[in-house]
């Protein structure tokens, strides 16, 4: 399981090749946008994600061990939704304030004003991948703990020629911001394949997925991040409206500080809320 398991992580890297060699064609400064721009996605991404699948593998092993399928469907479940929880309102702070977050990581010497909106489009078209790359990391390791590694890897060779042809399809009428749009679609893709062969492979996973309760719930956190952000980002702009000093953006760091308070206090009463009900 060790080999195909490595190679499938190695060929998923064969999509940065393709990007870069479709940018070539495009305006100055693509690729690097692409670069800068998946940096301020991994960030949240690997953070959330990667802490919550280090411990998934060893539970979903351990259940798959004993033949505990269900559980195991179970404990997919559940990790989906609350990551998702997580992930959403990332998704909503990008939408918001994904050029004020560039501005202020890299709008610095030659990086102008330009070069902020072509990586903050870019950032756009990657934001949604928090969620479509979602259920393929999840199901990668559903299938590595039911001792089934080639599959991941055959998808990740199915996923690396959707990429190729997306970015072909797209690069020429949306430039960049197309190579951006194809790795949230390729993810999107790759998470459907996964869950259609474990569905086929093992019945205990036919129809695995949330229900329209979960939905509902996902679309009160959403609501209610989309809720903290307006109201902190507006109460900040009043507040911090007329500083200025040390040369610093106090108005957009006051902004984003107060927008991530208010949504991560909102998010917190709605989960509470839940967990009573």
């Amino acid at each position: 399981m060790l080999g195909p398991s490595l190679l499938s992580s190695t060929v998923g890297s064969l999509n940065v090749y393709v990007d870069s060699f479709f940018c070539a064609g495009l305006v100055e400064g693509s690729w690097t946008s692409i670069v800068l721009a998946n940096r301020l996605i991994q960030l949240p991404f690997g953070v959330l994600v990667g802490g919550a699948l280090v411990s998934f593998l060893p539970q979903a092993t351990a259940l798959a061990s004993k033949g505990e399928l269900i559980d195991l469907a179970e404990l997919y479940k559940r990790q989906l939704f609350s990551l998702l929880s997580l992930l959403l309102p990332v998704l909503v702070f990008i939408f918001f304030f994904g050029e004020d977050l560039v501005r202020i990581v890299f709008q610095r010497g030659a990086f102008g004003r330009d070069s902020s909106a072509l990586v903050s489009s870019v950032l756009l078209g990657l934001a949604a991948s928090l969620v479509t790359g979602l259920p393929r990391e999840l199901y990668t390791r559903v299938f590595y703990a039911l001792g089934e590694s080639r599959l991941p890897l055959y998808c990740s060779l199915v996923a690396v020629g959707l990429n190729a042809l997306l970015d072909w399809l797209l690069a020429p009428v949306l430039g960049v911001l197309g190579i951006a749009i194809s790795t949230s679609l390729v993810a999107f893709a790759n998470s459907l394949l996964l869950g259609f062969l474990l569905g086929r492979r093992r019945l205990e996973f036919v129809g695995l997925g949330l229900g329209w309760g979960d939905y509902l719930r996902l679309l009160g956190f959403g609501l209610c991040a989309c809720l903290g952000v307006w109201l902190g980002s507006w109460i900040g702009g009043v507040i911090f409206a007329g500083i200025n000093f040390w040369g610093i953006d106090w108005v957009t760091l006051g902004r984003l500080g107060l927008a991530s308070l208010f949504c991560l206090g909102f998010h917190l009463l709605f989960k509470l809320n839940i967990k009573q009900t």
